[in-house]
C-alpha cells in the first residue's frame, strides 16, 4: 500500500496518522503558501514518490522470493514429518513384538 501525495492535495485521513507523516502535510502546507517554495516542494515531492517506488518494488521482490522459500520449506517438513511417524511406527512395532517375546506371549 503506497501512500503518496500530489502537490496542492493533503494525504487520505488515518486515524494513526504517524508524527512524520503530520509534520510533512504541514510543511507542504506552510511551503505552498510561499509561491517561490512551491518548486521546490513539487521537486521534493518527486523524489519522494520515486523513493515509494522504488520501495515497493524491492519490497514485492523479496515478498515473492520469501514465498518461494517458504513453498519449499512446506514441503521439506511434511516429508520430515512423514519419514518420522514411519520410523517410530515401526520401531514401537518392534519394542512391542520384543517386550511379548520376551513376556512368552
Amino acid at each position: 500500500m503506497s501512500c503518496r501525495r500530489d502537490a496542492g492535495t493533503s494525504m487520505e485521513s488515518h486515524s494513526n496518522r504517524s508524527d512524520s507523516t503530520r509534520s510533512s502535510r504541514l510543511y507542504g502546507q506552510v511551503l505552498m503558501q510561499r509561491p517561490q517554495a512551491k518548486p521546490q516542494y513539487v521537486q521534493w515531492l518527486a523524489a519522494i514518490n520515486k523513493l515509494i517506488d522504488f520501495q515497493e518494488v524491492h519490497i514485492q521482490a523479496q515478498s515473492k522470493l520469501a514465498l518461494e522459500q517458504a513453498g519449499g520449506f512446506v514441503t521439506v517438513m511434511l516429508t520430515a514429518l512423514s519419514l518420522a511417524l514411519l520410523t517410530g511406527s515401526a520401531l514401537a512395532w518392534f519394542i512391542s513384538r520384543s517386550i511379548r517375546g520376551q513376556l512368552g506371549a
